[in-house]
């Protein structure tokens, strides 16, 4: 199953629940956007401008797969998916071996490329949609099936996972150094953040979102 196949979440998207001060507030939706879909050009838009604004960055490709939370016409967050079955990750550029390979020998392990996807590309309107997208997406991946995820992360990113509970597995530093000089530069200063290449077991994700909806 592709993960553009399976249904995802509806979501009120004040990373709240739908009190009566909220509840006139429209409802959030994702939505896919591959090449050539209708709606990618925008979602294409609005993560370009959220790299530009955080690092000065200008990306000239995106993922295959682009996913966007929108309330009526306006874009909330965005984040892109890529399977590693289907082709080499962007983050294996930062690799010494596979990324199956080097998540099996990070784990104990033993995984192939089908179990993993990767995130990338990811802007949020505002801080506070952060806690949301993650929820959203963690149930989604937890429904189409890949085991883990893997992405860079820079440090603001990796908070909000770890203040969710889900704990998180350091792959290697990304090292802008590793990228051919062009391309390096589409980046501007995103790798003075010192990011990471992180990896995220996609079930223990869902059961950290699903305890922390239940006691907020």
């Amino acid at each position: 199953m592709t993960l553009d196949a399976m249904p995802v979440p509806a979501c009120d998207a004040t990373g709240a629940g739908n009190t009566g001060h909220d509840a006139a507030v429209p409802r959030a939706h994702w939505s896919f956007a591959r090449a050539g879909a209708r709606e990618r050009p925008a979602v294409e838009a609005f993560i370009r401008r959220g790299f530009e604004r955080a690092y000065g960055a200008r990306l000239a490709r995106l993922m295959p797969a682009l996913m966007a939370l929108r309330r009526d016409a306006e874009i909330l967050a965005a984040c892109g998916l890529r399977a590693a079955a289907g082709e080499k990750l962007f983050l294996e550029t930062y690799l010494d071996q596979p990324v199956d390979a080097a998540l099996s020998l990070a784990t104990g392990l033993t995984l192939g490329r089908t179990d993993i996807v990767e995130v990338g590309n990811l802007v949020i309107a505002r801080a506070g949609f952060a806690r949301r997208l993650i929820f959203n997406l963690t149930t989604h991946l937890n429904a189409a099936g890949p085991a883990w995820v893997v992405f860079t992360a820079v440090p603001a990113l990796r908070n909000n996972f770890t203040r969710l509970g889900i704990p998180l597995v350091t792959l290697a530093a990304a090292d802008g150094g590793r990228l051919p000089a062009a391309a390096r530069a589409e980046w501007g200063d995103y790798y003075e953040q010192a990011p990471l290449v992180t990896a995220v077991r996609v079930a223990s994700a869902f059961d950290a979102v699903c305890e922390a909806a239940c006691t907020r």
